[in-house]
């Protein structure tokens, strides 16, 4: 069972979630302290969001080329901020929410700490608040709050001498978090973006496209019926447009099909494939 506590993971899924053996976590966690879980009645270890951000630090210092004591020296001391922004989400405290994010999103590279950390802990509290009566209202209020953060950090994000991508996400698609991460991370490297948001239809991405002339059209669909419903429309649009299509409802024999290339893996990081 991947989660018997209310989104908490035992140690076999919790390891095939961050990608580090059982026993490298184990060694973590009894050298350095790096984890804190909680034990079920027969003794197995639970581990949380919080759990998930401090390995995902330690690796991200790893591979920076510290050693493992001082990385996670610096994966403990940096995580205050995703446990007091989930609270914040939790009691709908919009002013320590900004707070946290101001923390988080002041680092070199936002788009990677909020993939890495911000966007797997608003997963992971999901899952905790699935079965409680203000869990979907919590959701939205934290989706929308980061989702206003996000656009703010991109305001300018059109300006510039790079190529241009165009982006937003698909019709009846209202995920945006993933897309705007991308795009940011886009921006990051040099490109100019021309974000146009939630659903939006494919008849949209083509008038902006053939308006733009853009180096790439990246297209985000997150539920199989909603993907469905527009692979005639977009497989026009690759036609005229070299088309990207990103969100876990793609997969390669539909982009094959449309003609157009799939995006993979941490948004923070499919710029790379663009």
């Amino acid at each position: 069972m991947a989660a018997p506590v209310q989104g908490l993971l035992r140690i076999g899924p919790f390891s095939r979630r961050v990608g580090v053996s059982v026993s490298v976590l184990r060694a973590w966690e009894s050298r350095y302290g790096l984890f804190t879980p909680l034990r079920t009645a027969g003794g197995f270890r639970l581990y949380s969001f919080t759990d998930e951000a401090r390995a995902q630090r330690m690796l991200e210092h790893l591979s920076s080329g510290l050693a493992a004591r001082e990385s996670a020296s610096l994966a403990l001391a940096a995580g205050t901020s995703v446990g007091s922004l989930v609270r914040a989400w939790e009691t709908f405290d919009a002013t320590s929410v900004h707070a946290a994010l101001d923390e988080l999103l002041a680092q070199p590279d936002p788009a990677s700490a909020v993939s890495r950390r911000v966007l797997p802990a608003l997963v992971q509290a999901g899952d905790a608040w699935a079965r409680e009566e203000l869990g979907p209202a919590r959701i939205h209020f934290a989706g929308r709050l980061l989702e206003a953060r996000l656009l703010a950090l991109g305001g300018r994000w059109h300006e510039g001498p790079g190529p241009l991508a165009l982006l937003g996400c698909g019709p009846g698609e209202q995920h945006s978090l993933g897309p705007l991460t991308f795009a940011l991370a886009l921006h990051r490297r040099g490109w100019r973006i021309a974000w146009l948001g939630a659903d939006t239809p494919v008849e949209g991405f083509e008038a902006a496209a053939r308006s733009l002339r853009p180096d790439a059209v990246v297209v985000s669909f997150t539920m199989a019926w909603t993907f469905t419903r527009a692979r005639g429309a977009l497989r026009s649009l690759a036609a005229e447009q070299p088309l990207r299509l990103c969100g876990p409802a793609v997969n390669e024999a539909a982009c094959a099909d449309i003609g157009a290339r799939r995006l993979t893996g941490d948004p923070a990081l499919a710029f790379a494939q663009v």
